[in-house]
């Protein structure tokens, strides 16, 4: 069989209960088994015996049903020319390559591009069967009440009596749809012919005669819809329950994961801020007017002062003792001078021996002598001058080292500080990955949880639309199986 054909064969589902079509199988006495088959070749009699009736000849009624079943199908078969000898005694029990050619046969009426495949015929044909609508062994039990089961290991011993009476039923079920497509493409082709363009009364009465030949239950079909619509109430109640109770729970999450959310922020503004900290503290340790350098070069500038100022002290202690001793001296012969002076002068007036040059002179020198002290003195003053400025130095040098060791205690501290924060502040930074990481993990195993629940949601709701569609997609897809076999067939009888 083509692909193209077979695709859209198995497009067709499976048919309903035909308990109709029983009568044409069953219809011989199940008790006389000489009705089908080689059960039907009488035993040799004796001889010397003789059967007498004492009732007079009577009419077989299995001949009567074997010949009302099998009549349709062999005048069928030699109504539309086939290949072959058909008679009643060929279709008693015909072996199964006779039955593939009449099968062969009947389906290329539907499918002229059909052949018979080589391999696996035993698949093929209770496939094909399944696709027009008639139930397999497969499936039998979940579809429905079919007459004519087949399986595949029916069709290696087709003629058996076991075998040939569900096959015969199949292949007359496939004669009864075949002559309803051949009068329904009659009768639409004759009015064609006649200009006609629709045919809906046609189309219609085709499609009540397959639901009479298939038995469709009405009844059964509104019943079906019924359950399948109080099933979709029901799934869509049970969906907004469900979704009213997931969707409190995900707004009470979704409220707790705001809350930790904004602690999430606030601790990294926190540590944002805290780095900004850091940074304002390094820049100002950097470009602080004593760095390292400056602070050792000042200690040992402080150094060589400390040394000049302890030998300067000492040259200064050694200079104001020598002055004092040179001081005390000056002293004496200045006063051993004037007192000798101050006789001279006197013995000189008494003796009028200092002449006029002479007193001017005197006067010159006790002026310079006068000078000479006031220069002394300021010499003195400068010297103490000189004095408070080295202690002033010293005091200066002190503060400087106070504020050396103020600014070395401050910089330890600034850094013993910056370290426990940075330490204080990595925990925090660690504790607040661990509960972001947490949190992400709820999420997702939440996210996960809904869509699991929802896919199993959509499963079952799949399910039972699918529990529900069965019967109707059945009749449906059926009638349209035929329909476009029909239309299918039409378009080749006008080519």
């Amino acid at each position: 069989m083509s692909r193209a054909s077979s695709s859209r064969l198995s497009e067709a589902p499976q048919r309903v209960t035909h308990s109709n079509r029983m009568s044409m199988v069953d219809a011989t006495p199940q008790g006389k088994q000489p009705a089908f088959g080689k059960l039907n070749i009488p035993k040799p009699q004796s001889g010397t015996s003789e059967r007498t009736s004492f009732f007079g000849s009577r009419t077989s009624g299995a001949g009567m049903a074997r010949d009302s079943a099998f009549g349709g199908a062999d005048k069928f078969l030699i109504e539309k020319g086939f290949p072959g000898i058909v008679s009643v005694k060929s279709l008693q029990g015909p072996s199964t390559k006779e039955f593939l050619r009449i099968f062969e046969f009947l389906y290329c009426l539907i499918d002229p591009t059909f052949q018979m495949p080589t391999s696996k015929v035993e698949e093929e044909v209770p496939r094909i069967l399944k696709d027009l609508g008639f139930m397999s062994t497969d499936n039998y039990l979940s579809a429905g009440r079919y007459p004519f089961p087949l399986s595949k290991s029916s069709m290696f011993s087709v003629g058996a009596p076991h075998t040939w009476p569900q096959v015969l039923g199949a292949l007359i079920w496939l004669i009864d749809t075949l002559k309803l497509f051949h009068d329904y493409s009659a009768e639409t082709y004759h009015k064609f012919m006649q200009g006609a363009d629709t045919f809906e009364e046609e189309d219609n009465e085709y499609l009540a005669n397959l639901k009479k030949l298939y038995s469709v239950d009405k009844d059964l079909l509104v019943s079906m819809e019924e359950k399948y619509r109080m099933l979709s109430d029901k799934v869509a109640r049970m969906e907004k329950e469900s979704q009213m109770d997931r969707l409190e729970s995900k707004r009470v999450e979704k409220v707790k994961l705001s809350t930790d959310l904004q602690k999430l922020k606030s601790y990294r503004n926190e540590v944002e801020t805290l780095k900004q900290e850091q940074s304002r503290l390094q820049h100002i340790l950097s470009n602080q007017k004593f760095t390292s350098a400056d602070i050792e070069r000042d200690i040992w500038e402080k150094r060589e002062l400390q040394k000049t100022i302890n030998s300067l002290n000492k040259s200064l202690e050694l200079a104001q003792q020598h002055m004092w001793k040179e001081e005390i001296a000056l002293t004496k012969v200045k006063e051993t001078a004037e007192e000798k002076l101050a006789e001279y002068h006197k013995l000189a007036r008494k003796l009028k021996l200092i002449p006029n040059p002479l007193k001017k002179m005197i006067t010159d020198v006790e002026e310079e002598c006068s000078r000479l002290k006031n220069k002394t003195f300021v010499l003195e003053e400068s010297m103490e001058q000189v004095n408070s400025n080295i202690s002033e130095k010293a005091n200066d040098l002190k503060q400087l080292r106070a504020q050396i060791r103020r600014v070395d205690k401050q910089l330890e501290h600034h850094m013993q500080e910056i370290d426990s924060e940075e330490q204080k502040w990595a925990a925090e930074m660690e504790n607040v990955e661990k509960h972001r990481t947490l949190l992400e993990k709820k999420v997702t195993l939440g996210y996960d949880d809904a869509m699991e629940e929802l896919k199993a949601a959509k499963q079952q709701y799949q399910i039972v639309l699918q529990e529900t569609k069965e019967a109707r997609r059945t009749v449906v897809n059926n009638l349209a199986g035929v329909f476009t076999t029909a239309i299918d067939h039409l378009s080749i009888v006008d080519k």
